[in-house]
């Protein structure tokens, strides 16, 4: 889903250019994201990048640059051929966009939101992924979330532990938190794509949610899940979304 900033009635333009005629027969004074010299901006990337609401990533890990907050090209690139790079057990970041007009626990003021076709509120963030169904007739694949939850892990209220799992780089996993007594799961050990690539500790992967992800997405590789984790993984996700 493609966003763009925006400034509507009164609310300050925060000096992106004015694009006169919006294509989908929305309000003519959406803004592009195409920056005006001099302007001053609403957020300050240099401190870092989000990667879910509420918790900060080092620029360096998540691929985000220091100017304008882009993603980084040489980290988050369209992947050709992309059957070899999506495979069952890839993990990886991409820009991920959402509807911000239900409950959420961000402010909508933040960096992060923008008002897309129709007047109507988005946010977007960076989240990970991992493959655990490909497509590659249709292009795409299944994937499912990894989120700390704002650093709460699967002991968030509303959350089925049951559904989630540890997941980790390096060489031993962490300790559960005191509130996830219900998390079950052996947790799942991903092999980084380089040395500098670690998941936060509170990392969980949620098996009980499937998303889609088209294979000519912007994608930052973080690694692979080990082979008898991915064993673990596939067989734990399979036994979830038939229940």
């Amino acid at each position: 889903m493609a966003t763009a900033s925006a400034a509507i009635g009164n609310t300050p333009s925060f000096g992106y250019e004015s694009r006169p005629n919006f294509p989908y027969g929305g309000p003519s004074n959406i803004t592009s994201m195409a920056p005006r010299e001099g302007a001053s901006y609403p957020f300050q990337p240099a401190s870092g990048s989000y990667n879910e609401r509420g918790s900060n990533l080092a620029s360096s890990q998540s691929g985000i640059s220091n100017s304008m907050a882009r993603l980084d090209p040489n980290d988050f690139f369209v992947r050709k051929p992309p059957k070899d790079f999506f495979v069952e057990g890839k993990v990886f970041i991409k820009l991920h966009t959402e509807d911000a007009n239900g409950e959420t626990t961000a402010d909508h003021s933040s960096f992060g939101f923008s008002t897309v076709a129709y007047a109507e509120r988005a946010y977007s963030q960076l989240r990970r992924f991992v493959v655990v169904r490909v497509r590659a007739r249709e292009n795409y694949c299944l994937c499912i979330p990894i989120t700390t939850y704002s650093s709460r892990g699967a002991g968030k209220r509303g959350v089925d532990q049951r559904a989630h799992a540890i997941i980790y780089t390096g060489s031993h996993p962490p300790e559960k938190l005191a509130t996830e007594r219900d998390m079950n799961k052996s947790a799942i050990r991903v092999v980084p794509a380089r040395a500098d690539e670690k998941l936060d500790p509170k990392s969980r992967v949620n098996m009980g949610k499937i998303y889609t992800v088209e294979w000519n997405t912007k994608v930052k590789e973080i690694g692979q899940v080990e082979k008898d984790s991915l064993v673990k993984l596939l067989a734990y996700w399979k036994q979830i979304i038939n229940t």
